[in-house]
């Protein structure tokens, strides 16, 4: 008869015990004096109905040489035939087994099988079929506590999202995980935030970053998606995903949290997205921004005879007159005028701005360095401690007072480093462009098409009213105080001008009589 050999582990780390099971089982042939045999080694679990091929092939090598004589399949232990006693292949070696075109044996547990066996050697393989399949479930049931009891204590057992990076402390036998922060990345991930902040689009921020070397894994620019899921990602401020559960991890954060939950008001607010009715919509002015004074009814655009006007929308009620398009326009246009500043004022104050960044900036870099210098030194002494830890030189509970102490140090200056990296001047370039922007308000409203018309009047304005062909506003900050400077500015000015013709009429003899005769 011709012996199968099947040595066979359920688990990578049992992977060891295979050359023992293969000395064995050669050495209970070569005792017997059996010269027929093939052998088989796999490591698969009994558990897994996608890791099973390799002993569906033994069956079926079996089931060959049954067609022909009566085989002799050996495994060391019954633990080793299998743990799970429902399995298709484990019932279909049993049948082979009570028809007679197989035999069993278990030389480590002394017990051979054929279709004569008694009862008693019968009930042996149950029994020890179940046991293997008790303990089977018992190793799961301590793997799963271990596992949950890692999760409860901030381990993530996952790969680490995009700015991390995961990373073996221990050694491939004994392995100690951990996640920390890759610098190449996470400068890219504050970046983003940084840009959606300004609130900038997924399309524009996709452009920048690929600018500044962020790409794919194939080299090319990072789709939406990505950074969408970098911009939602709670990861990067201490808190996991796992098991549909939002719990805190204990790896360093990348993002602080108000930068985080700022980021999210501005998704919120650009996911407002256009009803049907909206998007067929023809823009004219102030569409769905001006109300009836009287009753609080929207006001609506009508064409006749190529000319736009508005009215309201109940003004068979109300009698609020309807009013010529190019009324109110006119009144937005005087405004704007009030609202601009001259140009030699704006080129001074831009460069007082720019000055003062360019001081800001020198402050800044002094104060990342000497906060990255006590990171960098906390760290260290984390890692000292660690080693003191492992080595019994400090006591447990001594260590784990200090490193949540030192952990909290530097999460604290992790937070100033980000608020240093993202505090880039966006305040002076974001007031110069406001600036520019003011200057050119007037050109830019008239060469506008309806739509954008519509984004500056609801940027400068609030509660627009019409009534009786009047418009009534009141200008947002800082327009309005922009507005107000610049009507003491004019007023000043015509003081001055009245002021200095004055003068020049006292100082020129003959100049009154001159004017008066003309």
């Amino acid at each position: 008869m011709k012996y199968f050999l099947i040595a066979r582990v359920s688990r990578e780390e049992q992977i060891e015990a295979l050359p023992a099971q293969k000395k064995r089982l050669f050495d209970y042939v070569k005792n017997k004096g059996v010269t027929d045999y093939t052998y088989f080694e796999f490591n698969e679990s009994a558990f897994d109905t996608k890791l099973r091929k390799e002993f569906g092939k033994i069956l079926s090598a079996v089931q060959k040489e049954t067609k022909k004589n009566k085989a002799v399949v050996v495994f060391d232990k019954i633990d080793r035939f299998t743990r799970d006693s429902s399995q298709e292949e484990v019932k279909q070696f049993k049948e082979m087994l009570r028809d007679d075109k197989i035999e069993l044996h278990f030389p480590h547990d002394n017990l051979f099988l054929n279709s004569k066996s008694p009862a008693a050697d019968l009930f042996r393989l149950g029994i020890g079929m179940e046991l293997a399949s008790y303990y089977a479930h018992t190793i799961g049931d301590n793997v799963r506590r271990k596992f949950e009891q890692m999760i409860s204590d901030g381990y993530y057992p996952r790969q680490a999202p995009y700015g991390y990076l995961n990373i073996n402390k221990g050694t491939e036998k004994e392995p100690d995980r951990d996640i920390v922060i890759n610098e190449e990345q996470a400068h890219y991930v504050r970046e983003i935030y940084r840009l959606r902040l300004q609130g900038m689009s997924y399309e524009y921020i996709c452009s920048k970053m690929y600018e500044a070397g962020m790409h794919s894994n194939k080299g090319n620019k990072m789709v939406k998606s990505v950074i969408a899921s970098i911009l939602s990602n709670k990861f990067y401020i201490g808190i996991m995903k796992f098991g549909g559960k939002e719990l805190p991890h204990r790896y360093p954060h990348i993002i602080p949290d108000d930068v985080f939950y700022a980021c999210q008001t501005v998704n919120s607010n650009r996911k407002k997205t256009k009803t049907k009715s909206q998007t067929k919509t023809v823009y004219t002015f102030g569409n769905r921004i001006v109300t009836c004074k009287r009753c609080g009814r929207t006001i609506s655009s009508y064409t006749k005879k190529g000319h736009n006007y508005l009215r309201c929308a109940s003004n068979s009620a109300c009698h609020n007159p309807n009013c010529a398009e190019c009324i109110v326009e006119e009144t937005v246009e005087k405004t704007l005028q009030s609202v601009r500043i001259n140009k030699e004022l704006s080129d001074d104050i831009i460069s007082a701005l720019r000055e003062r960044y360019a001081n800001n900036e020198i402050f800044k870099k002094q104060s990342r360095k000497a906060i990255q210098a006590e990171y960098d030194r906390l760290t260290e002494q984390l890692a000292t401690m660690y080693q003191d830890r492992l080595d019994g030189r400090i006591t447990t509970t001594f260590y784990d007072k200090f490193a949540s102490e030192t952990t909290a140090r530097r999460d604290e200056l992790e937070r100033q480093i980000a608020k240093l990296d993202g505090d880039d001047g966006d305040l002076e370039i974001n007031t110069s462009y406001l600036l520019d922007l003011v200057c050119r308000m007037e050109e830019l409203y008239k060469s506008s098409k309806p739509a954008l018309k519509n984004k500056l009047l609801r940027f400068l304005f609030s509660n627009l009213q019409l009534d009786d062909k009047k418009l009534y506003f009141e200008l947002n900050d800082p327009f309005k105080t922009i507005s107000a400077t610049t009507k003491k500015h004019d007023k000043r000015a015509n003081m001055f001008s009245m002021a200095g013709a004055a003068r020049l009429e006292l100082a020129t003899p003959g100049f009154g009589d001159q004017c008066s005769t003309t």
